[in-house]
């Protein structure tokens, strides 16, 4: 994007990915308004790419996660030592690699103690510490208003696993509310 428009790639790329990690349509359209006191031209260009396609509030919760590599140039990177075997020496060389990668993954599986990824098992400890800064009230046995050090109150429903600051709803993973 900042190669199409002019300003600093710093201040453009911040809002950009603040607007694609949104979690409500407010905050969304807040730093499009952003993007747009840089250059007005950004939003149109925006717009026909489609907001659905790169915004995470826009594509909705069912989209769990916008794929950002191509599938075929990932294994093309991969495997460009191979383009010039054979294709019998070429489904030898792709069975192996395959194998390889299933054998390692695998292994890491099994040395796993939880039921989490190590990354999502390291955001979830991020969250506890940044959890226990927070104010807890229940309104009933599933249903809490939660109220962080800013003293902004939100509303968490365990049964419906969501938040009112869109992140649980959204990354189909707890948020730092729903921690607390």
């Amino acid at each position: 994007m900042t190669h199409k428009f002019r300003g600093s790639a710093a201040t453009l790329g911040w809002k950009f990915k603040a607007a694609y990690m949104a979690a409500t349509v407010k905050e969304y359209d807040d730093y499009l308004s952003m993007l747009d006191s840089e250059n007005s031209r950004i939003r149109t260009w925006l717009d026909k790419i489609g907001a659905n396609t790169w915004s995470k509030v826009i594509s909705g919760p069912k989209r769990y996660n916008i794929m950002t590599s191509n599938c075929a140039e990932s294994m093309n990177k991969v495997n460009v030592c191979a383009r010039e075997y054979s294709v019998s020496k070429l489904v030898d060389f792709l069975r192996e690699r395959m194998q390889q990668w299933f054998t390692e993954r695998k292994d890491k599986a099994e040395k796993t103690s939880t039921i989490l990824t190590r990354k999502c098992e390291k955001r979830l400890v991020a969250l506890q510490a940044e959890a226990t800064r927070m104010k807890v009230k229940p309104s009933c046995a599933y249903e809490f208003e939660v109220v962080d050090s800013r003293c902004t109150s939100f509303v968490v429903n365990l049964n419906s696993r969501s938040c009112t600051c869109g992140h649980f709803q959204l990354d189909h993973f707890v948020c730092v509310h729903a921690v607390a």
